[in-house]
């Protein structure tokens, strides 16, 4: 081997360690345990002839003139250092631990050696740690070394002396063709790897560290491997190349995949030669509706072929052709690697054995196979900043059974084979066996048994308003009865309009004491509007205030009768009946005429009932009513408390529009369980100072930030994070949340007598990790929809047991069998190429500490492309333009490039739904109108800056705002680029350049260091 250029991947080593080699990431390592202590000079001399063997050991790569160049020392003029160590014990994790400090250490790839050894002294043995830099090996290489170490240092130490070291010649890669590197840019064309992540995989943001873990499954049986080979006529290699492709893709990786398949380019005559000689080659992997395991192997046979053939394109090639077209440098064309290489698992003479070990893995994940004569271990590296141990590990159980369906089934689509493990149907048995007793009782039957128990207890207060449970049925028995005698019968509907109250509440159990269900109508409602509510309602009740001009047959004012002297009449109105509607709460709907949700009376019961068993709420309690009346959690407010004996305190308006007022009221009136939306929580939070200690916290009706729950919990709460649509009546799933909370923070399992499942596009059941909508079944159900049999259909799906709301929202079960949202279509939106999850951006910007509340929306930008725009509420009086720069900063630290916004946006407050939720659709409003211009930069090194970008990327028509890696720049462009700010007299290093893509970001950052 003799001085002189590097090949495509060791540029790629070369700049990889220029970025990220204080990780360690580029460090490969290999252990020799042996039952007896290694002797000093055996093992020193052994690692000599280890160098003098092989010249790619002997490497070092300096940088020419900014270009890495080759040199390569006299075997006489190099060695191996060897060190020393001793450890207490011989556990497999300490050691293995020991070997990741001994693996992480960086080396200095001019300097050199790049590589390593350490003896460490065992209580049992010995063990010798090689560590290496991958520029000048790769996993064969280690097998290599082992083999040669262990014969040499046997010889020596028995006395009988080593052979002289034969030099293993050493193999010089030919670079591929320009046509199949071309032949392979253009079958890449189009790929994407930013819609490969797996499900449930966290953006790597910022510096990446690369860290990693491991999850292993055992494949007993290989009959279906080997049934496969068999049928398919191919090679094990491409039965697991094609079944690693449909794990994956079943697994939320995309229906266009891009894999990383290791290659050993050593050819025959050169099999020992050590260095870095395995490419990893690109394979695009296609899926349509239909495609089958068989079409997945005739891909994979293709895929193979060529490469058998010696068409051997490295991706590393491929990037020096195309450039990085992705925000993720770290991942620019793949995000998962199928290795079908064999490890290196060689046994020392003496005894000791042989481990390879890795610290880092680059991509997202890397499967490997280790296939023996009657069973296959599995294993999953991967990225721990991005995957978690016990979803890889579920996942790779699942491997058994896609394999044993494809063998049954070869010819039927992979999306319709049965991949759920073992495991996954007792996890998804378990999170759904919520089946309980539930009576025929009604909620007001259960009011009135409260009644009967503590009728002068305090049912409501409002001020200075207190009604016991006596006076407040009373009040209620009064309101059935003018409803009797206004002909409402049992099954009508009846409009209830008005502020919360003690009145409001005897008008709601006035109307179920008749038989009828209650309408809820927000009293601020524009007329057509409750209009379209009340159609067909039998009357309107008003507990206080004026009646919307609205038309119904009768409307009886509350207040006023209830100022009326006593009804005498005998007996008691009929009641409510458990399979009757008892409520119709109207959401808005896509073609702008309401919903109305037809809710029965089993439902309510079964959420009231679960909820205040939950929360364990008694009759010493008080529940703050505080939510608007129209929006179906309301109702749990003043439900929840009445069937406990507890007391409803209520919030009106005024109160609740000043967060110090409303938790003055909290305070005051001794209240345990509040119930808002993460909006109000966001203000009520940072000004609790106290008074929310002890307090039961339920929020709901949007996602809940890990920044806001951490809030919640800091101010002595008991934190509760709770889902439902309305359709499901109020809630359906509830989680207690406790810290550290992480994103995204899970709505925890069904509650009582609830079914909830995951389904993909088709209908089909998803395994826990994989994201499909979520479906809810059981006895919250709503009836469907007031007159709407077409949608009903279409939302409400199957019969009886099997009957299902399809929610429209996006989930997937956690490993711990609890529920996590990645919200819903249609808050997930494409920006160049990349899919974005906007509430996700909400929550890294949420905690950075000037904020108060973010929300995020896709708007048309000045020239007609789309920006990405974050409106922030200021958490305090800063100075607008610093917050703007302050939260860019860290958004740019914690997100992909790709969802960081393009413009910041502070503002006073956020528009609002009728139901108290961030109006999402009314965010771009809030935009400035003004137009806004790009003028040349006034700072020259700027322009100077914009100039090489322009001349070295080819793009005339680049900014100052264009991110290098992202139009074209790789390692090689970057070291020219380099170069030339060299000339201009500034010094810039790839990490820096990596930190400040941009002309903009480097010019500042050029600026600050000549300032200082």
């Amino acid at each position: 081997m003799t001085a002189g250029p590097l090949t495509s991947k060791e540029r790629g080593q070369w700049f990889l360690h220029q970025v990220a080699g204080r990780t360690g990431i580029g460090n490969l390592a290999v252990s020799y345990r042996f039952p007896d202590r290694l002797r000093w000079w055996p093992a020193q001399e052994a690692l000599r002839l280890l160098g003098a063997r092989h010249a790619a050991l002997r490497q070092t790569f300096v940088s020419v003139g900014g270009t890495p160049t080759r040199r390569v020392a006299a075997p006489d003029a190099f060695e191996i250092p060897l060190d020393i160590v001793g450890a207490g014990t011989d556990s497999v994790p300490a050691f293995d631990e020991l070997v990741a400090g001994l693996t992480e250490r960086p080396f200095d790839l001019a300097a050199g050696p790049l590589v390593r050894a350490t003896h460490v002294r065992l209580p049992g043995g010995s063990a010798l740690v090689v560590v290496a830099h991958h520029i000048v090996v790769d996993w064969l290489s280690l097998g290599i070394l082992a083999e040669d170490f262990t014969r040499d240092y046997t010889r020596l130490a028995g006395g009988d002396g080593a052979e002289l070291p034969a030099v293993v010649p050493s193999f010089h890669e030919p670079r591929p063709d320009a046509a199949s590197v071309r032949d392979c840019v253009e079958n890449l064309a189009g790929a994407d790897s930013a819609g490969m992540s797996l499900d449930g995989a966290r953006p790597v943001s910022g510096s990446p560290r690369f860290s990693c873990g491991m999850a292993a499954v055992r494949l007993t049986d290989r009959g279906p491997l080997a049934g496969l080979r068999g049928e398919m006529r191919v090679s094990d290699s491409v039965v697991m190349l094609a079944a690693s492709a449909a794990l994956l893709h079943r697994h939320g990786a995309g229906a266009d995949l891009v894999l990383g398949v290791p290659v050993n380019v050593r050819p025959a005559t050169a099999v020992r030669a050590v260095g870095f000689h395995v490419s990893t080659v690109p394979v695009r992997v296609r899926f349509g509706p239909g495609t089958t395991f068989r079409d997945l192997v005739a891909q994979a046979r293709a895929a193979m072929r060529d490469i058998l053939a010696g068409r051997v394109v490295s991706f590393e090639d491929v990037l020096e052709h195309a450039g990085h077209r992705s925000a993720d440098w770290r991942a620019p064309l793949f995000r998962h690697v199928v290795n079908l290489l064999p490890v290196a698992r060689g046994t020392p003479s003496d005894g000791g054995g042989v481990r390879v070990h890795r610290i880092g893995c680059r991509t997202d994940l890397e499967l490997t196979a280790e296939l023996g004569t009657t069973e296959v271990t599995l294993r999953g590296w991967f990225g721990s900043e991005i995957h978690d141990h016990d979803e890889i590990q579920a996942m790779l159980r699942r491997f058994a059974p896609l394999v044993a369906a494809a063998h049954a089934t070869p010819d039927r689509p992979v999306a319709d084979l049965d991949i759920t493990s073992p495991e996954d149907r007792r996890l998804l048995d378990d999170v759904n066996a919520t089946a309980t007793a539930v009576d025929e009782a009604t909620l007001l039957d259960r009011i009135h048994a409260a009644a009967r128990t503590w009728p002068d207890h305090t049912a409501i207060v409002h001020g200075t308003t207190t009604w016991s449970y006596r006076h407040l049925l009373a009040g209620a028995e009064r309101v059935a009865r003018q409803l009797e005698r206004l002909g409402v019968t049992p099954g009508r509907r009846v409009g209830v309009v008005g502020h919360r109250g003690a009145e409001l509440a005897a008008a709601v159990l006035g109307v179920w004491s008749v038989g009828a269900a209650y309408v809820p109508v927000d009293p601020t409602l524009p007329a057509a509007l409750a209009q379209a509510y009340l159609d067909g309602a039998a009357g309107l009740l008003v507990p206080a205030g004026a009646a919307p001009e609205v038309a119904v047959p009768v409307v009886v004012d509350v207040a006023e009768l209830l100022a009326r002297p006593p009804d005498t009449a005998p007996g008691r109105p009929r009641g409510a009946r458990a399979e009757e509607p008892a409520v119709v709460i109207h959401t808005s709907g896509t073609t702008g005429r309401p919903k109305g949700v037809v809710v029965g009376h089993r439902a309510m019961v079964n959420v009231v009932g679960d909820l205040a068993a939950r929360l364990a709420v008694g009759p010493s309690d008080r529940v703050l009513w505080s939510t608007t009346f129209g929006f179906d959690v309301s109702a749990l407010e003043l439900l929840m408390p009445l069937v406990s004996g507890a007391t409803v305190v209520v919030a009106d308006d005024e109160v609740r529009r000043r967060p110090s007022a409303l938790l003055d009221l909290v305070t005051q009136r001794r209240v345990g369980v509040v119930q808002a939306t993460p909006t109000l929580w966001r203000e009520l939070a940072p000004v609790a100072a106290g008074r929310l200690t002890g307090v039961r916290a339920i929020s709901g009706g949007e996602p809940l930030t890990a920044a806001l729950a951490e809030q919640i919990l800091a101010t002595g709460c008991a934190v509760f994070n709770a889902y439902g649509p309305t359709e499901a009546t109020i809630w359906s799933t509830l989680a207690t949340v406790t810290a550290p909370v992480s994103e995204p923070v899970t709505i925890g399992r069904p509650i009582a007598n609830t079914i909830v499942e995951i389904r993909d596009e088709a209908g089909r059941r998803c395994p826990p990790g994989v994201v499909g909508e979520l479906w809810i079944g059981g006895t919250g159900l709503a009836e469907g929809y007031l007159d709407q049999p077409e949608l009903t259909g279409l939302r409400f799906v199957g019969e009886g047991t099997a009957r299902r709301y399809r929610t429209g929202d996006l989930a997937r079960w956690r490993a711990d069998g609890s529920l996590v949202l990645h919200g819903r279509a249609d808050r997930q939106v494409k920006l160049r190429g990349h899919r974005i999850e906007l509430g996700s951006v909400e929550a890294v910007i949420e905690r950075h500490a000037g904020v108060a509340a973010a929300a995020v929306c896709l708007t048309e930008g000045p020239h007609g492309d789309d920006l990405l725009a974050a409106f922030v509420r200021p958490a305090r009086e800063d100075d607008p333009g610093d917050l703007v720069d302050a939260v860019w900063r860290h958004a740019r630290d914690r997100l992909p490039p790709h969802e960081v916004p393009n413009r910041i946006v502070p503002v006073a407050d956020f528009p609002l739904t009728r139901n108290g939720k961030v109006d999402h659709l009314g965010l771009a409003g809030l935009l400035p109108t003004t137009p806004v211009t790009e003028p040349p930069p006034a700072d020259p090194l700027v322009r100077e800056l914009i100039e090489l970008w322009r001349g070295l990327l080819g793009l005339p028509g680049l900014g100052a705002d264009a991110n290098f890696f992202l139009n074209g720049g790789h390692s090689l462009r970057a070291a020219e680029l380099l170069r030339e700010i060299d000339r201009l007299g500034h010094r810039v290093d790839h990490e820096t350049l990596f930190a400040a893509p941009t002309p903009a970001l480097l010019g500042k950052r050029l600026r600050e260091r000549t300032e200082d």
